[in-house]
């Protein structure tokens, strides 16, 4: 459903068959709907619901509430139950001439489930064709909402100069003016509640080597049993077929419900297996290690816009970046911000020379009690940075596994 007329949206709101909604393309849908129907049945922890773990996929649930009704993941943490409504979109440019973005606001402006998550309820497009705007000053921005403390406070940051690029306030004017256009008050509380609330999931699997089925295979691997290793890719093309199916006729699939139709085709699973109390100790010496990263110059926080946009613009055309640089240029910084912004749809992990114990992977999995492959791959990762400190011969990582890395050249002063 790249684009909604009028006459369409008054169909959905009365409610409308799933085969008519259509998508981005059904086999891109169903390429979505098998990644998180993987992390399910893996046990893992959902993209873009941090510290929760996937209870229940729905397909076209615009019935029953759900505006972007492409897919609905229900997750369960310790703090309650989540819901992320995500809309499929191939090409979205988020621009103020955008018919796409306008109809991704009317839809959020429009959702409606009938029983409200306890803890989280966020709204996302998952998108297969990214830009450097996307990327970079969108996805910044988005974390500022994330995590700023009031509407005021947002919209502040905004106009301070030297603090948001025009790409950043661009895009927050637009979602904006789509959102009053569709009934939002025009005013920062109410404005900022909705934009706080908003992921963009990008993944590339229409790309020559898509790293978002990379990872999909490696939590099949995670799910199957040992002696069904090698079935990995013919688990993933089964989890897509099932979710093309259910995506036509609409309906959703449990964990156990989707087992028992894994297992009925005849794949031998590895049974539970429960990462949660080394995932929070890797989360733990995440938070440490990131904590210990300073962001201001004598109490003056320096955005180190300009090196953060090549950063950005490097990521559009490589996969392995090297940065070098004199003390005190950013380096830090950009380390810092990157795992900050991965942050926000998924884990990050940053391992730093003084809280990592000595004795390689051994030593790790021993404090972890697991061995951090499989952590990783639980974690939803995409992305590497590799940091080296020359001086001391030491390595930092900040990961979403596989992506790229960055290398300094320099002391980060530890």
């Amino acid at each position: 459903m790249d684009q909604v007329t009028a006459g369409k949206t008054n169909e959905n709101k009365r409610g409308s068959s799933p085969v008519g909604r259509g998508g981005a393309g059904t086999y891109i849908e169903g390429e979505l709907g098998a990644f998180y129907l993987l992390q399910m049945l893996a046990g893992s922890e959902a993209r873009g619901l941090p510290n929760a773990q996937i209870e229940r996929v729905m397909f076209q649930g615009g019935d029953e509430g759900y505006a972007l009704d492409d897919l609905i993941v229900h997750g369960a943490s310790d703090k309650g139950s989540s819901l992320l409504e995500i809309q499929s979109k191939r090409t979205i440019t988020f621009s103020q001439k955008d018919n796409i973005f306008q109809s991704v606001c009317e839809q959020i402006v429009r959702s409606a489930p009938a029983i409200k998550p306890t803890d989280r309820h966020l709204f996302a497009v998952a998108t297969q064709r990214t830009s450097f705007a996307i990327s970079g000053p969108y996805q910044d921005v988005l974390e500022w909402a994330r995590t700023a403390r009031t509407g005021a406070e947002f919209f502040q940051r905004l106009t301070l100069k030297g603090a948001a690029s025009d790409a950043m306030r661009g895009f927050v004017q637009t979602f904006r003016a789509n959102l009053v256009a569709h009934g939002v008050p025009d005013n920062d509380e109410a404005v900022w509640g909705i934009i706080q609330r908003f992921l963009i999931l990008e993944f590339d699997f229409e790309s020559g080597a898509p790293q978002a089925q990379a990872h999909a295979l490696t939590l099949a691997r995670q799910a199957l049993a040992p002696e069904d290793a090698a079935r990995t890719e013919a688990l993933w093309s089964n989890l897509i077929e099932l979710a093309i199916k259910t995506g036509k006729a609409g309906g959703s699939i449990t964990r156990d419900e989707l087992a028992e139709k894994v297992t009925a085709r005849g794949f031998r699973l590895a049974g539970d297996r429960n990462y949660a109390s080394a995932r929070a100790r890797l989360a733990e010496m995440s938070r440490f290690a990131l904590r210990d990263i300073g962001t201001t110059v004598g109490g003056i926080n320096l955005p180190r816009l300009r090196a953060l946009a090549a950063l950005d613009e490097a990521r559009d055309q490589h996969r392995f970046i090297e940065i070098n640089g004199a003390p005190g240029v950013g380096k830090s910084f950009v380390l810092r911000h990157l795992a900050e912004r991965q942050g926000r749809e998924a884990h990050v992990i940053v391992l730093d020379p003084i809280g990592t114990p000595d004795g390689g992977w051994a030593a790790l999995a021993q404090r972890l009690s697991a061995y951090p492959q499989i952590i990783c791959s639980q974690f939803s990762c995409h992305q590497l940075i590799s940091v080296e400190t020359k001086q001391r011969g030491e390595k930092w990582h900040a990961s979403k596994p596989g992506k790229f890395r960055m290398h300094s050249g320099r002391s980060l002063n530890r």
